[in-house]
């Protein structure tokens, strides 16, 4: 994570512009700026380390709450199957079968397919690395 959130940072850094603020990266980079160039007291806590920490708690809290709801989510149809037999039938109404849905999806989104194989080359490439460095 932590890397990943290093890269993103000094990308930002490299490409930063004060008058198109993109996200949340830039907004701490221009705070940045302006602490240094006001000479607030604060300015000496706004390292780059300190700065990345920060985007890493933010994109770690944005997993965790989507994994919570996830697992909230998943929880409530395991314990109302009723429910679940409710949400199976409005899935397949919508959507149909798995087979013709993820060809419609690959047609109108192939980056998506892109992006799932390399997440999945990704989970093997972890797992294979634990294993090797175990």
């Amino acid at each position: 994570m932590w890397i990943y959130a290093r890269d993103l940072y000094e990308n930002h850094v490299k490409t930063y512009d004060k008058n198109n603020l993109r996200d949340f990266c830039d907004t701490i980079i221009a705070a940045k700026h302006e602490a240094i160039a006001d000479n607030k007291p604060s300015a000496k806590y706004l390292t780059d380390e300190n700065l990345i920490t920060t985007m890493c708690g933010l994109i770690n809290a944005g997993v965790e709450t989507t994994q919570d709801t996830v697992l909230w989510i998943l929880l409530y149809i395991a314990y109302y199957p009723d429910y679940q037999q409710k949400l199976r039938n409005e899935i397949s109404r919508e959507i149909g079968d798995r087979k013709s849905f993820w060809l419609k999806f690959v047609r109108i989104f192939p980056l998506c397919r892109i992006g799932h194989n390399v997440n999945l080359m990704h989970q093997y490439l972890g797992v294979f690395w634990y294993r090797v460095l175990a």
